[in-house]
């Protein structure tokens, strides 16, 4: 009975604590191991769980509980989606339905973001340009990019600062800009593959970015710190990755991907997925939703609903059961790009908004706050052509690639990578009527032509007080270009002459004449040639030698009229001829504002001109051109904007699309890209030694010289130096001193006419300082031994004089001047107990002449103590 019981009561223990066991072991609800295909319903936002495996859902701050007891509502504000059709940019009301127009645009909106303050950013694909409206008040616009970006493919505000990201994928960077400022924008990302979307992450103070990628590499992810720092792959080889959001709370990081296109009756049927993941890489990337045949779906996110638009039509999905619903089809235009708005979306905190350091403006330009945790963490940007120096200030930066434009109004600097407003782009470095611009290679130099003034001139474009003019009286400039090695300038005019002078300014001469109307001119110094356009019945492209020699017509243009012309120089292979003689690549470019063509010349046996059509523009007139490493710069005189154009590798033709930059400063003229190369100038004979010649050297074919004299010169027999009447001309004066100039030349090859160094200048300042010194030490010196030598002389003949006048007078005029006891040791300072001290010591003079021991020194302490009487004067009076 009892071990019945005992059993009994055994099986029931073991029943409650396996009970008990199974109850502790139930599957957590609030575990983060769900993905969205799990059938178990779970909280929206907050999750808490008891041991009994009981939950309660709550809401952060901004939202409220649903009545299904899991989901999270936004409270205020009805959200709405704000899409692009292209001209319109349209809002629709979740809750209401209610579909209006916000802003009628008449352009092409291709990106937009949220900023503070119900703002909203603005990218118009067709002119270029980002500004920002007030939702409740769309009037209210202000602009600041309009020039600089080459497309737009997503923004993103910082709500911290108010700083603006912009991506542009075929530029391949991303911007950050000052939008409550019109400093220029700062590059933050660079060398990337087709960027795509870019969002900011408030609260890690981080950036996030989806790169397309491009022919063979695959798409990815990527993070970075607010200032670009610290660049790091999330995840990578994706197949075209685009659309960014980022759910906060969550800390999850959502994207739309392209996965396979497949082609029926010609229309490509594509597949997008929406994919997310941790944004710490804790939890593996999971698909939330799938779509099939979608065209550009764009999508955003807010609390558990994801708000995709393709078409035109748009449609919400629950992002946990992928739960869809219909928002509006049929809408009039394509949607080009979406997203939701909530006031929450763009709320900060009062702690957030006053801790950062950029609120006290500690920047010059751009201020990044680059911690949430740090509030002394930030990072200041500098623009384009700017650099930090070490008080955190933005300082011009000598080494950057700058253009340098002529105008009516003067000569202006414009960074080339320069994204801001175009009001802003343009700084004046001289004023005058500036029509013809010439860089000099290796330096920071540029040589201009002055038509007000008739002068060419050369400054230095970051030390403008160092500037010099060159020549005078010099008129009707059409074209210039500079020759490094041989340190001269050729300049054409109107009247179909081509002149040249030394860089120095000390001679100059014409060596060609009776051309048409010749405009542009450009060298090739290693083979000794030069290259020029003329206008005329039948415009060409004419040959020379450098020395102005053995012209030939090289292009003829029946109906054209070719402008400017420049030469790509640079290595870029070695190519035969039929006959296996090797030719370097070089090419030709020159303007047609005839023709409206930039017209293409590789110098080979094969080539033949290609044109590059300006199509897109009314009444094109290009002018002058310039080449950097990457484009091809040049005016338009009819629209007064600056225009380039990349430039391909094989440098054989050119294609891509031609963009503007636009200065606001009237017509365009001379235009020069200043660079501080790093190569050595071009060899020729006369870089050594000045080719041997006595005045100028100017390089020849076959790598000969000729060497040229003044007009009132002429050249001698040997070829190399310059004679009057057979004679050597008298020497003059260097032309540091006929020709200052304070400019020190860059690069290997100094201008040995310019003025001395610093360096110089101070060791033979130092020289003068001692020499004077020294001069001065001397001078003293011997003007005091010359004083202390005629002070001497001038008392021995004082004691002469006194000695002889003592023994002429008369001895019945002595009086006993001393008292016995004082006899042996007279002191002159009993004197001044006289009446007439120094009368008495002249009748008295046997007692002084008595004392027979007393010298020359003792006389002069007697003097010196007799300061109530001139002795001097005494003697005179009494002598005879």
């Amino acid at each position: 009975m009892n071990m019945g019981r005992t059993t009994i009561m055994f099986v029931l223990f073991a029943v409650k604590v396996f009970l008990s066991a199974t109850a502790n072991h139930y599957p957590d609800p609030c575990s983060p191991v769900f993905d969205a295909s799990s059938s178990v319903p779970r909280c929206s936002q907050i999750c808490r769980s008891d041991d009994k495996g009981q939950r309660k859902c709550s809401c952060t701050a901004g939202y409220a509980l649903a009545d299904d007891g899991l989901s999270c509502i936004v409270l205020g504000h009805e959200p709405f989606l704000l899409y692009s059709t292209g001209s319109a940019l349209r809002s629709f009301y979740v809750d209401s339905h209610l579909d209006m127009p916000l802003i009628k645009t008449g352009a092409n909106i291709s990106a937009f973001a949220f900023g503070v303050d119900k703002q909203v950013f603005l990218a118009d694909a067709s002119t270029l340009t980002v500004y920002s409206v007030e939702i409740d008040d769309p009037a209210k616009r202000k602009t600041f990019i309009d020039t600089g970006l080459y497309s737009v493919s997503s923004m993103a505000a910082d709500l911290l600062t108010g700083n603006m990201y912009v991506s542009d994928p075929k530029q391949g960077r991303v911007f950050v800009c000052a939008t409550k400022s019109s400093v220029p924008c700062s590059v933050v990302l660079d060398n990337l593959k087709n960027p795509h979307s870019v969002i900011v992450d408030t609260i890690n103070r981080s950036l996030l970015w989806s790169e397309a990628g491009s022919g063979n590499v695959l798409g990815s992810i990527s993070t970075a710190r607010m200032d670009g720092s610290e660049r790091r792959v999330l995840v990578d080889r994706l197949v075209q990755p685009s659309a960014l959001a980022l759910d906060s709370l969550f800390q999850e990081i959502y994207w739309l991907e392209f996965l396979d296109v497949d082609w029926i009756d010609g229309t490509p049927d594509a597949d997008h997925v929406i994919k997310a993941m941790k944004l710490d890489g804790s939890r593996q990337i999971r698909t939330v939703f799938s779509m099939s045949n979608f065209q550009n779906p764009t999508f955003s996110l807010l609390s558990d609903t994801i708000y995709i638009s393709e078409g035109r039509r748009a449609f919400q999905v629950n992002k946990w059961n992928r739960q869809t619903m219909p928002m509006f089809d049929g809408v009039p235009g394509v949607i080009y790009s979406s997203s939701i708005y909530h006031p929450i979306l763009c709320k900060m905190t009062e702690d957030e908004t006053t801790s950062t350091p950029c609120k006290s403006d500690p920047c010059s330009h751009i201020c990044v706050p680059i911690s949430n945790r740090e509030p002394n963490d930030f990072r200041c940007l500098c623009p384009p052509g700017l650099k930090l120096d070490n008080e955190g200030e933005c300082i011009p930066d000598d080494d950057a690639e700058v253009l340098v434009v002529a105008c009516q109004k003067g000569l202006y600097q414009v960074p080339v990578d320069y994204v801001g407003l175009a009001s802003e782009r343009a700084e004046c470095i001289v004023s005058g009527d500036i029509d013809v611009i010439v860089h000099e290679p290796n330096s920071r130099r540029v040589v201009f032509h002055d038509a007000d003034e008739n002068e060419i001139t050369v400054a230095d474009i970051d030390h403008l007080r160092h500037k010099k003019v060159l020549f005078s009286a010099v008129q009707q400039v059409e074209g210039m270009a500079v020759d490094i090695s041989s340190r001269v300038l050729l300049w054409t005019n109107k009247n179909g002459e081509i002149t040249v002078g030394k860089l120095d300014g000390t001679m100059s001469r014409i060596i060609v004449k009776g051309l048409g109307r010749i405009r542009g001119i450009t060298l090739d110094s290693t083979s000794g040639l030069m290259y020029i356009t003329e206008w005329g019945n039948s415009s060409r492209i004419i040959q020379c030698n450098i020395d102005g020699q053995s012209c030939i017509t090289l292009v003829t243009i029946p109906d054209g009229h070719p402008n400017d012309i420049v030469m790509d120089t640079r290595d870029m292979g070695i190519i035969l001829d039929p006959y296996g003689r090797s030719y370097k690549l070089k090419t030709l470019f020159w303007s047609d504002s005839k023709q409206d063509v930039i017209t293409v010349w590789p110098l080979d046996v094969f080539a033949k001109q290609t044109g590059f059509p300006l199509t897109g523009y009314r009444n094109p007139h290009p002018y002058a051109m310039s080449l950097s490493d990457d484009n091809l710069y040049f005016t338009d005189l009819n629209s007064g904007l600056l225009h380039f154009v990349e430039m391909p590798d094989s440098r054989t033709h050119l294609s891509g699309t031609v963009q503007n930059i636009s200065l606001g400063l009237g017509t365009l003229y001379g235009l020069a890209v200043v660079r501080r190369n790093t190569k050595d100038s071009e060899h020729t004979r006369c870089l050594v030694n000045n080719g041997g010649c006595s005045h100028v050297c100017l390089a020849s074919p076959g790598n000969g010289r000729t060497c040229l004299c003044p007009s009132d010169l002429e050249l001698s027999p040997d070829g190399k130096t310059c004679t009057v009447d057979g004679r050597l001309p008298p020497t003059t004066p260097s032309e540091s001193t006929t020709h200052p100039l304070l400019i020190t030349a860059s690069g290997p090859h100094q201008d040995n006419e310019m003025a001395p160094s610093r360096d110089n200048h101070d060791k033979l300042m130092l020289s003068l300082i001692l020499t004077s010194c020294i001069s001065v030490a001397i001078v003293v010196i011997l003007g005091l031994v010359f004083c202390f030598n005629k002070t001497k002389k001038r008392q021995r003949q004082l004691m002469d004089r006194l000695s002889r006048f003592i023994h002429r007078r008369s001895d019945d005029d002595h009086v006993k001047l001393f008292d016995d006891e004082h006899s042996q040791s007279p002191s002159f300072k009993h004197f001044d107990d006289l009446d007439y001290p120094c009368e008495s010591l002249l009748r008295h003079r046997n007692d002084v002449i008595n004392y027979h021991e007393m010298s020359l020194i003792s006389m002069d302490s007697a003097f010196n103590e007799m300061g109530e009487c001139d002795l001097y004067s005494s003697i005179v009076d009494l002598s005879p």
